[in-house]
């Protein structure tokens, strides 16, 4: 399997709980011989967690002052397509 098969294929699969037992064998045997994909995996949680964190605040019920009201649309817009 090639890292960029596996990065393409897997990741995010992988992060939502969505991969059958072989590809969860297949994923993890490829991360145990590649140091490259273990590192992308961890740089990846990592962004991940900060993500969350950034987001996270007492008020997420008003944007900040200086934000764009088309970009506060465009958020808006692409929470309400995921939740479809």
């Amino acid at each position: 399997m090639s890292c960029r098969r596996t990065i393409d294929d897997f990741l995010m699969r992988y992060f939502e709980g969505g991969l059958t037992l072989s590809e969860r064998i297949r994923f993890n045997l490829h991360l145990a011989m590649c140091i490259h994909c273990r590192r992308y995996l961890d740089s990846y949680r990592k962004t991940m967690a900060l993500e969350k964190a950034a987001g996270a605040s007492d008020d997420d019920s008003q944007p900040p002052p200086d934000m764009p009201e088309q970009l506060v649309k465009a958020i808006l817009a692409a929470r309400a397509a995921d939740e479809t």
